[in-house]
Parts: C-alpha cells; structure tokens; sequence
C-alpha cells in the first residue's frame, strides 16, 4: 500500500528527486505526509536532524519513507541503505518505528522492507549529518580503496559524536 500512496506523488517525476515521509499513528494511519527535501536531477540532500523535528512533532509512533529516482531505477543506492539505517539509529531509541522505505523509478516502486533490506536494529550510533542521495543508472562498484575511506570517514563521524 505504501508503494502506491507514494506513486501517486512521485511517480513519473524525472526533473528532481524528493525525499518524503508518512508520520502514522499507533493505528498505522496517516497523521501527515510531508516532503523534506527537494534536490536536482541527480541528487537531494537530506538533513536527519529535519526528519527527527518532524516527526517529534506529530508525535507519531511510526514513519515510512520514500523519495524517487529520476532516472527511473528502483535498484537502492548506498546511499539509500546508509540513511535508512541512520534513520534506524536515531529513531529506535525513541521507540519510533520505521516501517519502509520506498523508492519510486519511473511509475515502478521497490519497498526495502519487501527486498529485505530494513536494517532490525541500530547498528552503529547515531549520525546527524546531512546524507546526499545521488541518483544513478547503474549500480555503483566501489573501490576497496573507496569503501576504507568511507569507513575511515563514518568512524571519525563516530568518534566525533561520542565526544
């Protein structure tokens, strides 16, 4: 059902990428449905720290997320898994639940919760900072170089927040 209610907003969009969320109750009904960020063409900047506000102030107990792919692929990028699973991180411990995160690719949707791929539980502390989506076509391949670098950075962004 979350795949079509984001369809609806997202769908066909090919000249900039948004990034929404769905505030539910304790129902699973719809308490507000807000976009938090607007981008370009191949990527949205979004800020954690927005979406935490937000949902604090619907007081909700549950959120979804989405946001599209103007190029049209509905495979997840890195990107898309490392802010579903900030998000993780930041919302556990506030006992809000984050049911989905669909992503919409020309008039398709792929749901990370259907593909197995919703982070269970936090795995790391939380992060802040600003996540950049960044549309492409093809599946990124990283670099053994670039994966220690992206490490390197997220564990300095660690040590940083404990202190």
């Amino acid at each position: 059902m979350a795949g079509s209610y984001f369809s609806a907003f997202l769908s066909g969009l090919r000249d900039r990428e948004l990034f929404m969320v769905v505030f539910l109750d304790n129902s699973n009904q719809i308490i507000e449905t807000r976009i938090l960020s607007e981008g370009g063409i191949a990527e949205a900047p979004i800020y954690p720290r927005n979406v935490l506000k937000a949902a604090l102030n619907c007081d909700c107990t549950s959120v979804i997320l989405a946001h599209n792919h103007p190029g049209g692929s509905l495979k997840p990028s890195w990107e898309d898994l490392l802010l579903t699973e900030r998000m993780t991180a930041i919302f556990e411990p506030l006992h809000i639940n984050i049911l989905d995160h669909i992503i919409i690719g020309g008039t398709g949707y792929a749901s990370l919760a259907q593909l197995g791929q919703m982070p269970k539980a936090a795995e790391k502390s939380a992060s802040y900072e600003a996540i950049t989506f960044k549309s492409q076509e093809e599946p990124a391949s990283y670099s053994a170089f670039e994966m220690l670098a992206v490490a390197t950075e997220e564990a300095a962004f660690d040590e940083e927040w404990e202190r």
